[in-house]
């Protein structure tokens, strides 16, 4: 809180329910319900709605609240995109979760490092699913820019080509629309 008060930003405690915009972005929060104290089933999850396209960034949503978000997410149209949550773990992204939010592409925010994420289990759920999978750790940053029309641009900082098993690989910067 001090480095956020020290750069005069305003925090705000949220909770699911709660919605605001930012620009052109319609922003739903859909978890926790409560604070429980627990880090990973505290995280805040949002869902974002920009030119008809639903985004869900997750945190390291697990369990309980994955499941509450995965009910309240089947309600409307399919995700266009699933921020992976906890970096990939096996202990998220159930099949039943993406099974009700039926994701078109999900990126994995992850490096190097000792827990195997993302996992195998988790790559393949997702594949099962028919979602194109994308990780920093193969693709380097990734930006997705959608246009005011709903057009869409991807860059990737290092390969475009999608995960198709766990571990990470490098190769150059590349763009594409989908």
């Amino acid at each position: 809180k001090s480095a956020f008060d020290a750069v005069g930003t305003k925090v705000r405690q949220t909770r699911r329910g709660d919605s605001f915009t930012l620009g052109r972005v319609k922003v739903r929060v859909v978890s926790p319900k409560s604070v429980s104290g627990e880090a990973n089933e505290d995280s805040v999850v949002l869902l974002l709605e920009v030119a008809g396209r639903r985004i869900l960034l997750t945190g390291d949503l697990t369990g309980p609240n994955e499941a509450a978000v995965g009910s309240i997410c089947a309600r409307g149209p399919p995700l266009y995109l699933l921020k992976v949550a906890h970096h990939g773990s096996r202990h998220s992204t159930s099949s039943g979760f993406l099974g009700e939010t039926d994701p078109k592409f999900a990126v994995i925010c992850v490096g190097p490092n000792s827990y195997g994420h993302p996992t195998p289990d988790t790559i393949s759920r997702l594949k099962a699913e028919g979602t194109r999978v994308y990780s920093t750790q193969k693709n380097g940053t990734i930006t997705l820019t959608i246009g005011a029309s709903g057009a869409v641009k991807w860059q990737f900082g290092k390969s475009s080509k999608p995960v198709t098993s766990a571990g990470g690989s490098s190769g150059a910067g590349t763009s594409s629309a989908a």
